[in-house]
């Protein structure tokens, strides 16, 4: 007889909606001793929490790791002391914890990569010289005006990357280092920005004596509107500066005395639909400061400058042997000139509104990755005779030896033959090829496939490999390793319901990207593996089972899925995944189902714990049970707590939050009785339900 199907309804996240605030004031006389000022019970409901007296960094791994819900901490009269050894904020390695410095770590665990996401307000000790290293990490909860202290002279490198609920900085007047200017993080001079708050909205004012903008300083405040106006004394602009301020739009005019800018610094910046202006002086430029500025019109280069110009709105390097970007929003037709060696990467990427035919000069040498990413509108490639490095056939792009596929235009329709000759496809190569129909034939000299090298192809029927080649096979129009325990490239045509063979241990990097009428996904026991975006965009899937094994799952991997109802998961602790990995399936309507007695696993697990909606199921059953909560009923009476509703002879479980098991009841009656010790909070499971119990100074029971 099968064991009968259990179904736990989680209930946990709406209590904590009405749960009181515990608040908790300590003296720790000596340094790493806090842990003893707690019970058990208090690590699960203290929420405020007031501190004086000597503590280390020992004393706030203890506050990030063990106090569960805690959200408002106060160490203004707090000291800080030295500490040496293993037990600090990073557990393992010894360490020297710096005294009067808020430690590396504080609030974020990167040893387990989870972050103190219940944190809403910090209050710093007032004698603290500086802000260690990843201190508030992406502590994206902190919410209000963050306070710096006059006797804080040094912030630690991303010391408060991801703090997007931050409103404002405000810096007592007499810090010598730092300052604020209209919530911005300044130094004292007003000579440096160092942070924007995210939330920061409308036109941008940026102080006449600010000369240098770090690094991440406005990354995502895409609330910004209006044109950018640059500082006259502006000299640089560190990596990621303005990354992603989506909002900006008009030109972008460099000032005279811009001498640096960093890498992937404007990324992003999607709305700037005028001309970059440089002028003679910025003779620095790092990586791709300009990509996904997609309505870019042109660049404007002074003629002194020594290291770039432009023409046509083109930006090149000074002799123009290399041409570096092609502006996204520049219209019409384009002829390389002559004198361009080098394509870098990323040269064209998504330029949508280039049209007719590339030809490749004869003394390019070089065409960089993703060069042609996203030229939706381009047309066939010819390559000029003389060019020893390249070739073309039928309006293809190849290495001169014809071993390279490199790019395959977007106009290219009907059924393609890929050359027998070729061993590598190059990344992007068919990237938006949505009209090729039929099947590919990968022939047998192919030893490399590229990333998104068939990206966007939603025509192409699937994939046949030559016996011969001994790196790829497929199955069903679907591309694998040769022993087919890679599924790498399923073809965008698929429906329906579809499970993934069992000889496959790895599912690759947007294996399945697109795939929008996929309805059902089973993965077998022998997948251990999800790469990154896998299941992006399956936006049609309604239902994924995923086995025990599965021991990484990437970043982006079911980003977008957001049909999904169903997310079955049969492995009882879950893997670390980050912000994109389950990002756009609406956790509040799609049920996580998860081994029996797993509930606690997924309820510490960042991001799995967002789903409101999770069942507990012994995967023998092909239907899950739902059962009512409603039975239950919770009482109290002189400190006893009374949990009424079971039927003679059922079970239970009391858990603490921590997922510590504190008791397993056999119920004889209809009723449960426990003494209430304190405050405290408890998970009961019963064979109906996940009951959270809150004992404060009055009781609360909440049932979704």
């Amino acid at each position: 007889m099968k064991t009968p199907v259990i179904t736990f309804l989680l209930i946990w996240m709406l209590s904590l909606t009405v749960q009181s605030q515990i608040s908790k004031t300590i003296t720790v006389g000596t340094a790493g001793t806090l842990s003893t000022f707690f019970t058990t019970a208090e690590l699960n409901t203290v929420t405020n929490l007031t501190l004086s007296g000597n503590i280390d960094a020992r004393d706030m791994a203890f506050i990030r790791d063990k106090l569960k819900v805690i959200s408002v901490i106060n160490l203004s009269a707090v000291k800080i002391v030295f500490y040496t050894g293993t037990a600090g904020t990073y557990s393992g390695l010894s360490l020297v914890y710096p005294a009067n410095e808020l430690p590396m770590y504080s609030f974020y665990n990167a040893n387990t990569n989870t972050f103190k996401t219940s944190l809403t307000s910090v209050t710093l000790p007032t004698s603290i010289t500086s802000i260690g290293y990843l201190a508030f990490y992406y502590c994206w909860n902190l919410t209000g005006t963050f306070t710096i202290p006059a006797s804080v002279k040094k912030i630690g490198d991303y010391a408060l990357y991801g703090c997007y609920g931050i409103t404002s900085y405000s810096v007592a007047t007499t810090n010598t280092r730092y300052s604020s200017y209209d919530g911005m993080l300044m130094s004292k001079a007003q000579d440096s920005l160092f942070i924007c708050p995210t939330t920061k909205s409308g036109a941008l004012t940026i102080p006449s004596t600010v000369s240098w903008i770090g690094y991440s300083a406005l990354e995502g405040c895409s609330l910004l509107t209006g044109t950018l106006n640059l500082p006259v004394n502006l000299r640089k602009i560190e990596d990621y500066a303005f990354y992603y301020c989506s909002g900006l739009t008009g030109d972008l005019s460099f000032p005279a005395t811009l001498n640096k800018l960093g890498s992937y610094s404007f990324y992003g910046c999607s709305g700037f639909n005028g001309t970059v202006s440089i002028q003679k002086n910025l003779t620095l430029v790092g990586a791709y400061p300009f990509l996904l500025c997609d309505k870019l019109t042109g660049f404007n280069v002074n003629m002194n400058n020594t290291v770039m110009s432009s023409a046509n709105g083109v930006l090149f390097s000074k002799n123009a042997d290399t041409l570096i970007v092609y502006p996204a929003g520049k219209t019409g037709t384009y002829t390389i000139p002559s004198t361009v060696r080098v394509l870098k990467d990323y040269s064209f990427y998504n330029c949508q509104s280039l049209t007719g035919n590339m030809d490749i000069p004869y003394n390019v040498d070089s065409v960089g990755n993703y060069a042609f990413f996203g030229c939706r509108q381009l047309g066939s490639f010819t390559v000029q005779a003389a060019n020893a490095r390249y070739t073309a056939q039928n309006g293809v792009l190849y290495s001169k030896d014809m071993k390279r596929l490199i790019v395959c235009p977007v106009s290219t329709s009907g059924s393609f033959v890929i050359p027998e000759s070729v061993q590598r496809i190059e990344a992007s190569a068919f990237a938006y090829c949505s009209a090729i129909t039929g099947t590919v034939m990968i022939p047998e000299n192919i030893r490399f496939i590229g990333d998104y090298a068939f990206y966007g192809c939603e025509q192409i029927a699937g994939f046949e490999v030559s016996a011969a080649n001994n790196r790829y096979s497929a199955n069903d129009r679907i591309l694998y390793s040769k022993a087919q325990d890679s599924l790498f490239i399923c073809p965008y045509s698929y429906s329906g319901k579809f499970t993934v063979p069992s000889t496959v241990k790895y599912i690759g990097y947007s294996a399945f990207d697109g795939c929008s009428n996929l309805t059902e996904m089973t993965l077998p026991s022998s997948v251990n593996y999800i790469d990154n975006y896998a299941f992006e965009l399956c936006s049609g899937l309604t239902k994924i089972r995923l086995n025990e094994n599965v021991n990484h799952i990437g970043s982006g991997a079911f980003y977008n899925c957001t049909a999904l109802q169903r997310f079955e998961f049969n492995k009882a602790a879950p893997p670390a995944v980050d912000y994109y990995t389950l990002e756009g399936i609406n956790k509040s309507t799609c049920s996580l189902i998860i081994p029996v007695n797993s509930t606690i696993n997924y309820l510490a697990a960042n991001y799995w714990n967002q789903f409101l909606n999770v069942t507990e199921s012994n995967f023998d059953e092909t239907a899950v049970k739902k059962t009512s909560v409603t039975n239950y009923k919770i009482t109290v009476s002189g400190g006893q707590i009374t949990v009424s509703g079971f039927q003679p002879g059922e079970t239970a479980r009391l858990y603490d939050l921590s997922g510590k098991l504190l008791e397993n009841i056999t119920v004889s009656s209809s009723s449960y009785n426990f003494q209430a010790k304190g405050h405290g909070v408890v998970l009961m499971k019963t064979k109906d339900a996940l009951l959270k119990i809150s004992y404060l100074h009055h009781f609360h029971y909440c049932k979704k």
